[in-house]
Formats: C-alpha cells, structure tokens, sequence
C-alpha cells in the first residue's frame, strides 16, 4: 500500500507544510511478446518406449529442432546425446518462462508447432544414470493432479554445476494435442537396463546385444531392493494377490510403475486430440506411420529419408522379449493385467497372447485421435473379398471405386505404385482398380494412365489430396454384406459412437474388410457387447455396460447400434404381478438378480416366472440386459429409490379361500394390529402362500 502511493518529487522539499510540487505516478508495462506464442504437442513416453530415436527422427525429416523438458541431455547435428555437456536454450521464454528447451543445439526451432518430448514422473534417473530417491519414485504416479503438473516440467542445469529440477511451464490442459508411445513392457525395462548399465559402469557392456538374462536378473535385484520398501509400493502391494503374483518376478516395481504411468497418461489425454503409435508399427512400416506423426503435429517432411533404423529397432525388441523364460514372460503379463485390468487390455493385452511373445504389427494408424487398444475378438468366420457374394458373370473391378477428384492425388498413406508395377506404362484406371481390390491395404488410389497406379493405405487420414495433373483419384467403397445378426440390432446415430465403455474393435485383423453385419455378427457372439460403432476400414468398436447408456461423443464417419431387447412373451406367471412404477426399484430387500447367468437374455415374463418360484419373492425389478433383481419382505412394502431403466413389479396377494374357520372370527380393523401378546407368525414356513382363511384355521387350532 505504502509502495503504490509513493511519487516522484521536486529535487527541493521545503517540509510538509510548505509548498510541494508533485509529478505523475510512474507506470510500469509489461512488456508485449514480439513473438507469436508456439504450439506444444507432447510426446509422452515412459523411458524405453523410444522417445528420442522419435524425436530425432522428426527433427532429421524437418530439419527443425523440437522440444525436450531436460535440459540437461541435448542433441545434435550429428544426432548424438549429450549429458551436461551443453547450457540449454529455452525453446520460447517469452512465451514458456520454465521451459520446454531446445533439443537440438544445431538446427533452428522456427515452427509454429513444436513436438515436445517428455516423460513425466517416469524418467528418475539422474546425470550419472544413478536411481532417483524412493519418495520420486511412486509419489507422483499415485496422484494424477501431481502427475499432470510433472508432465510440464522437467530438468535445467547448470546451477552450482548441477542439475535441478524446472519449474512447470504451461498447466497440462493448456496442451491441446499429445502423442502416446507405446512400447512391449518387457523391452522397455530392457532399454532401461541396458542404459543404467552402460552409463553406469557396472557391467561391461558395449551394446544391446551384450545383455544375458543374468544381467537383467542382477539389475532387477537391485531395483527392486531400492524400491519395494517405499510406502508407494508398499501400499499398492498390500493385497496378498498382489505380493504372490509378484514373487519371483524381476523388477516388478517398475512394471507397476509402467501401469500406473499409462493409467494416469490416458486419464490427462481424455479431452485432448491424441495419437497413439508402437514402437513395432515404427519399425515395421516407418513411413506410414512417421508421415501420419508429421501431419499430426503440423510438420513437413523436407528430406528423403527417415533416419529411424528399422532392423536395430526390431533386433532390440526381439532380443530383449526372447531374453526371459516363456513361462516368466506370460507372468508378467497376469501381474500387470491384475494392477490395471481396463489398461492393460487396451495398450499391452496383444503382447502377452499365448501364441507369441512378439507381437504383430497393428496396421497404419489415421492421423486422427486414436482411442485405446483392445483384445482380438471371438474367433469368426472371416469376411474377405474372395468369399463376399457376387453376381455372375462378375462385375468389372472399377465399379467397387467412387471417383473423388480428377487433377488431384491422395497426399498421404502412399504404399506401391511408382515403378512398382512390372505394367505401368500400359496401366490403366480399369487395370489399377483390379490391382487395388485385390490388395486389402489399397483404400484409394491416384492413376495417372500410361505412368502409374499409385496405392494409399487408411495412412492417408480419408485421402487428403493435393493438385497433380493428369492423375484420377478413387475411393475403395466399404464392403456390403447382409447379416441377419443387423436385425437384432437398432441404428441409433450416425457420426457419434458411445463416449464409455469402449472394450474391442481397433485391433481386430480383419478391420479393413469389416462390414456392419460382420460387426453385428461379432457383437452378438459377445455377451457383453451392448452397442457398436462401425467405420468403414477402420474398425468396429464394442461397447459394454460400462458405456451407462451410450452417452454419445462426435465420430465423424461412424455408425451407432444399439442391441435391441429380447422380444417379451406371454406367461401365466406375468398375470400374478402387478406392474407397479417404471424407472425405480425397491431400496431394500434385495437378494438375488445380477449374478443371474442369462441377464442378457431376460425378459420381463422370465423375471415373473422366476420370482414365483422364489417363495420369498415379492417383488422384482426388471432392467433388459442388466438385472431380474428380487427383493423379499425386508423391502419392507418396498421403500422405493431411483432406477433408470427398471420396471418395478409386486406379487399379488393369493386369492382368498373361503374356509368355515373364517366364519368364527370378526374382522376389527384395517392398517393395525394388537400391540402387545404375539407370539408366532413371521417365522411359519408359507407366509407368501397364506390367506386370510388359512389364518383362520391355525389360529382356531
């Protein structure tokens, strides 16, 4: 207060009573940026999951230098690490006071879009590769708020020579757009030994190949010493499930740790624009799935190649998957599944089936948000366009396309064509047709007549196109097939699919030849599939009941279905209910009903028929596909509470019997009873059979 009132005075002060000459206040303005503000896209990645063979590989493809949270390892023209070797430059300081920092030294960072990498509370090691302190090691990851902050921080040095923790430089919402690696667990832990290793002397390693299963038990050994006994793991651990799954498994702390990590990494990207790529789609089709990386953050490619060494990177993880003992393998995979089922099945389910421990590639992704990874589904029938109905004689090849542009061609997700084909100086747009429909992959091609017949996978994010003269380009139209499965299902939106429960369908193997009814064939061979969104060559979601009902997301080019209710019949029982109220269901008194094997089969009158069996049923309450729950006298007249979705029934009282035992006694009053003098009743064995005559004949006996 005393500070804003100060003024600049004359150079004379003559006292307090005298005459004094006052000058304006002094304004303070902050400074204007000069620079438009960058956008950050993060690159999140547990450490081995490949972060920087990525971020090098962008920044050789643009020439730009990206963006890292540790200023303490730098890169570059050379595409070498260097630790603490150079004083790092913040990447925007008018902009992002705290960093992110340059990654490579050489190369300018001029990009309006910048990927950013970093690893967030995963990466603990210090300059000298040595652990981090045991409270760092868990804390962060058991609390997504904390979590989110350490995304956007890092590591600068130098201070007193040595390296210190940054400040966080943006808040994680700010961050619109994230990229996801995904790497095998196994050789993640892999990669981080064969680093510590290495950089720590311990052992005498010159590469990758030099690794022994010993070494990986020794490392492990020593990992899980520092860090079993933190409170983190030991709270996490208490279930004795939990500690017996995990005895005799190396370095399974930091397999909780790699669970926990991408838990918390899906939570933040729920509500950003996300894409998740492999470490084995990398080095299985680098060029798909790198331009889709590019175009995802607002790159451009300007070199020829891609530096990213596919047969290292492949070598590497076969060596460290082919390392451990099958049995010890699949292990790993039961620990994992048990700390965080849900994530589990979505990111790392696929390398621990029991065919392989080396998983196949997933195919191209589309530069598009790209929703979690799920399990293969129940084993069909498979639908490819060799076994599709056709009419006969067979129609020509072309009439399966849509022309889509004359002068234009696909700009991205090119695979065959330009001197490919042992016939393109005679091809044709009828020839290039036949060659597309008989490669699954082919959803478009661009054929320039005479020179080429030009093939673009689901890379191409829908064929964005770009001018070229002379080229025709076509879409592949989807693939028709009638299933009467499609009957038992309603259509209930187009462009959405449910915004919860997603379980299955972006893995599945036949997604570029799947159809609606394939789909509906699928849904219904799984009994918790409730809805299911179907795109055209890209997938055929499956929602559960944990999608509470479909709440509906935008998803352009999707079809929502919705599995319709078994159709209800006629039963002598329905007649002994009385439908009571819609949308409730009894407050107490439940006993029976979610356990029931055949919920998704159950009707309203099989629910009848099963409480009057059930002596001491008196009500139930039916939801299709979910419950029959029954509820006995403890409902106590059946206090009611809210159930969307349920219908509330009450057991009729059974018909009176005109006994002569009625006849000795004289009816007093209704809604009362004596209030002192019982002594049975409530106990006897058929009070949901008895009437008012029958009352009467035990009471006169």
């Amino acid at each position: 207060a005393i500070c804003s009132k100060v003024y600049l005075y004359n150079d004379f002060f003559s006292g307090l009573m005298s005459e004094i000459s006052f000058r304006r206040p002094r304004t303070l303005k902050r400074k204007m940026p000069t620079t438009e503000k960058k956008n950050l896209i993060w690159l999140l990645g547990f450490p081995g999951s490949g972060s920087e063979e990525v971020i090098d590989m962008v920044e050789a493809a643009t020439m730009k230098s990206m963006g890292t949270n540790y200023g303490d390892i730098l890169s570059t023209m050379d595409w070498k690490k260097h630790i603490t070797e150079f004083i790092p430059t913040k990447l925007q300081p008018e902009h992002y006071k705290q960093g992110p920092f340059k990654h490579n030294i050489d190369l300018p960072a001029d990009t309006p879009n910048v990927l950013v990498s970093t690893s967030c509370t995963g990466y603990c090691w210090n300059r000298e590769r040595q652990y981090c302190v045991g409270n760092a090691y868990l804390k962060s990851l058991t609390i997504q708020d904390w979590f989110d902050n350490v995304c956007a921080r890092g590591r600068n040095w130098p201070k007193d020579g040595k390296v210190w923790g940054a400040r966080p430089y943006a808040e994680a919402s700010d961050i619109m757009k994230a990229v996801v690696l995904v790497r095998n667990p196994v050789a993640m832990v892999g990669d981080r030994m064969v680093e510590s290793m290495m950089g720590r002397r311990r052992v005498n390693l010159n590469s990758a190949e030099d690794v022994e299963f010993r070494h990986f038990v020794e490392y492990c050994e020593e990992v899980d010493e520092n860090y079993m006994r933190t409170d983190q793991v030991k709270s996490l651990m208490e279930p004795t499930l939990m500690m017996q799954m995990a005895e005799g498994i190396p370095c399974y702390t930091d397999y909780l740790r790699i669970m926990l990590w991408y838990k918390n990494v899906f939570v933040m990207t729920e509500n950003k624009e996300s894409m998740v790529i492999r470490w084995e789609d990398l080095y299985s089709a680098v060029d798909g799935y790198a331009q889709a990386l590019l175009y995802f953050s607002g790159l451009e490619k300007v070199t020829s190649v891609w530096t990213f060494d596919q047969d290292a990177a492949r070598a590497e993880d076969e060596l460290f998957i082919n390392l451990l003992p099958s049995e010890l393998y699949y292990k790993i995979g039961s620990f994992m599944r048990t700390i965080a089922p849900e994530e589990f099945e979505h990111v790392f389910a696929k390398y621990f089936t029991t065919s392989s421990p080396t998983p196949p590639p997933t195919p191209p992704p589309t530069p598009s948000p790209t929703p979690h990874p799920t399990p293969h589904p129940t084993a069909l029938p498979s639908l490819s366009p060799t076994n599709i109905p056709s009419m006969s004689p067979s129609p020509p090849a072309i009439s399966f396309f849509t022309l889509t542009s004359r002068k234009q061609k696909c700009k991205l997700g090119y695979y065959a064509g330009n001197g490919d084909d042992p016939d393109a100086s005679t091809m044709t747009a009828e020839r290039c047709a036949e060659i597309c429909r008989s490669e699954v992959r082919c959803l478009h091609f661009s054929v320039r007549e005479n020179e080429t017949c030009s093939r673009f996978d689901n890379t191409g994010d829908g064929c964005i196109r770009k001018d070229s003269d002379g080229f025709a380009t076509y879409e592949k139209d989807p693939l028709v097939y009638h299933s009467p499965s499609l009957s038992n299902f309603e259509k209930i939106h187009h462009r959405e699919q449910c915004k919860l429960g997603y379980y299955a369908g972006h893995e599945d193997d036949d997604f570029l030849t799947m159809t609606e009814g394939r789909c509906a064939e699928i849904c219904e061979s799984e009994p918790q599939c409730r809805f299911f969104a179907f795109k055209p060559f890209v997938t055929c979601s499956r929602f559960d009941d944990g999608a509470m009902g479909c709440q509906r997301r935008i998803g352009d080019g999707f079809t929502l279905y919705e599995r319709k209710a078994p159709e209800e019949y006629e039963t002598p029982a329905m007649a002994k209910f009385n439908m009571i109220h819609r949308t409730q269901q009894c407050q107490f008194g439940y006993y029976a009903g979610h356990a029931d094997d055949d919920v998704l089969t159950m009707t309203a009158a099989r629910c009848s028929e099963i409480c009057e069996a059930e002596p001491q049923c008196l009500y139930f309450a039916f939801k299709p596909f979910e419950t029959c729950s029954r509820f006995d006298n403890n409902a106590k007249d059946c206090v009611r509470k809210s159930g969307d979705g349920y219908t509330l029934y009450e057991k009729l009282a059974p018909k009176e019997d005109r006994s002569e035992a009625l006849a000795n006694y004289n009816m007093i009053h209704h809604n009362q009873q004596c209030h002192t003098g019982y002594y049975a009743g409530h106990a006897d064995d058929d009070v949901s059979t008895m009437t008012a005559g029958r009352c009467a004949e035990i009471c006169t006996s």
